[in-house]
């Protein structure tokens, strides 16, 4: 059974989050002004946000129909929807106004919901309190978890373990209640984004198959009894956000490849934990030049589950339970937890080459972010593997072990004071303005990079006016996600050299109506530089507004 009062469930989250706050450090004391990233997959998510918070009130039953890549339909399923995280920052930026306290808010909460989740996990799967202490803690803090913290569609995975815990509960005990509760966490997963989505999926799919296979029946009709109509009610929020990217899959090239798939074996070895990096100055060259993200789990977080099954091997012959192969739940996480290493590894080796066009695992774009799962597998099979070794001492021997083992781990993960930018968004006074002006309009933001093949810089410049429309939340040509419409791609090169004909024509058939050009124009020589540079096209572009940052021009509808 799941824990009941006496685990203390609530005082074991308040122990993670005074963890968060001591390992997030200084983010945790200044979440208002601090950003863990500040580039333009940090903008990208803020926009984010922003645009699902606006649309609540504005256009709720219309929130995919975002403002970005004008005049284009459902563009908010080219990327992450985050519609849950949203719902969590919706009365922050509401009473405060300030996109970075929501964020890092909700992404600090993901962490010790998530090791509360794993803990819960662990309960149910027959560990102590002590040792599915250390599920949570492994789950929450290891670098391959915790350093995702900027990636907010990556870090609000907290849902699973949830899920997972009332799946075991079902299926071992057969209650449909249970089934609803496994049935509303899968869908609050669902909904606070794609990737945690199909996380779920791989997990549950495999826990169900690998069942199966050993003997659980399948008794569809039954499972959608137990379900009823609230549990497939529950279920209706997962359609209706996948029906947008099922269209953005057809008709805008939403398709994942297999482009820079590999994994170097340098991030297998990479963590930023003082530790981690201490013992790493000893590895080969080969070892630490290059990683493509922090995949060490960590020392001990692999040493539990391997001494757990040496005891357990050890011990095998004097041990009289009988439980089923198929209830054998330490099993099953080890084989979860060697299924996601392989989709980790590269050419040629790695399984990614063979699934990644299957249905659901097309959405991820590089298999490395199956290290999320790997860590609740590696997690659960460490309290595990520590139940296995404390089983037989006092409860005194065991709650001291596993203080002084947490104790380890939280020095192993350490990597304080982490590395943050004082960032705040300051949107030009022209973009405001424009939030004065009769809607609806479409706008077109420049200068754009010089170089139209630089695609850094032009995710970076369109990222940033994708901030700026905040102000006014009116649609924009400019867009950086996961999909660049061919339209829009030939835009952006055309406006390496703006202004021209050829821009200007472009952006009269996306239905531009104002044109903002950012100039600092402090001096008259500024000014006059920006006069030249528009002259030749005033019969296209009637300044109509002008700040010190920018000026605002009227497109005409004619060339």
């Amino acid at each position: 059974m799941l824990p009941d009062r006496r685990d203390h469930a609530w005082l074991v989250f308040a122990v993670y989050a005074l963890l968060t706050a001591g390992l997030a450090y200084p983010l945790s004391v200044n979440p208002q002004s601090h950003a863990f990233r500040h580039d333009s997959d940090a903008k990208l998510i803020q926009w984010i946000l922003g645009w699902d918070v606006h649309a609540f009130l504005a256009q709720p039953l219309a929130i995919f129909d975002a403002n970005i890549f004008a005049p284009l339909p459902n563009t908010l399923a080219y990327a992450e929807h985050l519609i849950g995280s949203a719902l969590l920052a919706a009365p922050v930026i509401w009473l405060t106004d300030n996109y970075f306290l929501a964020t890092n808010l909700v992404a600090l909460l993901s962490i010790p919901l998530s090791g509360l989740g794993a803990y819960l996990l662990a309960r149910r799967l027959g560990a102590s309190p002590p040792a599915a202490f250390l599920a949570g803690l492994i789950f929450a803090f290891a670098p391959p978890r915790f350093f995702r913290l900027a990636q907010l569609q990556l870090t609000t995975i907290q849902w699973i373990p949830f899920c997972l815990a009332w799946v075991h509960q079902y299926l071992d005990g057969g209650r449909p209640r249970h089934l609803r509760l496994a049935l509303l966490m899968f869908t609050l997963q669902a909904i606070s984004g794609g990737h945690g989505a199909v996380f779920l999926a791989v997990s549950v799919g495999g826990l169900l198959l690998y069942r199966v296979v050993l003997g659980e029946p399948l008794a569809p009709l039954r499972r959608l009894r137990d379900a009823g109509v609230i549990g497939i009610l529950t279920l209706a929020p997962i359609v209706l956000v996948f029906l947008p990217y099922l269209d953005a899959q057809r008709n805008a090239g939403l398709v994942r490849n297999l482009d820079g798939w590999g994994t170097s074996t340098a991030s297998f070895f990479a963590s930023p934990s003082h530790v981690h990096t201490w013992i790493a100055r000893y590895f080969p060259e080969t070892w630490r030049v290059g990683p493509d993200a922090y995949l060490f789990p960590g020392y001990l977080p692999l040493l539990l589950p391997l001494t757990g099954l040496l005891a357990w091997l050890w011990t095998r012959r004097g041990d009289t339970t009988h439980r089923p192969l198929r209830q054998n739940s330490a099993l099953f996480y080890a084989l979860l937890a060697i299924g996601c290493f392989w989709l980790l590894l590269g050419p040629p080796f790695g399984i990614w080459q063979w699934v990644y066009d299957w249905p659901v695992l097309n959405f991820i774009r590089v298999p490395t972010r199956f290290s999320l799962v790997m860590m609740l597998a590696l997690a659960v099979s460490a309290a595990l593997g520590f139940e296995r070794l404390i089983r037989h001492r006092s409860a005194r021997v065991r709650t001291g072990a596993a203080v002084l083992v947490s104790v380890l781990l939280v020095g192993e993960f350490a990597a304080t004071p982490l590395e943050v930018s004082d960032s705040r968004h300051e949107i030009p006074a022209i973009d405001r303005w424009l939030n004065t002006q009769l809607k609806p309009f479409v706008v077109a933001e420049g200068p754009m990079p010089r170089d139209p093949d630089d695609i850094s810089a032009q995710n970076a410049r369109n990222a940033l006016y994708m901030v700026h429309s905040m102000a006014h939340w009116q649609k924009t040509v400019h867009g950086f996600s996961g999909v660049l419409p061919d339209e829009h791609h030939n835009l952006y090169r055309a406006m390496a050299a703006f202004p021209s004909d050829d821009a200007l024509d472009r952006m009269r058939k996306l239905g531009v109506t104002y044109v903002i050009f950012h100039a600092d124009m402090n001096n008259s020589e500024e000014r006059g530089w920006v006069d030249g540079l528009f002259a030749p096209f005033a019969h296209s572009l009637l300044l109509v507004h002008e700040e010190v940052d920018g000026r605002a021009y009227l497109l005409s509808s004619a060339r």
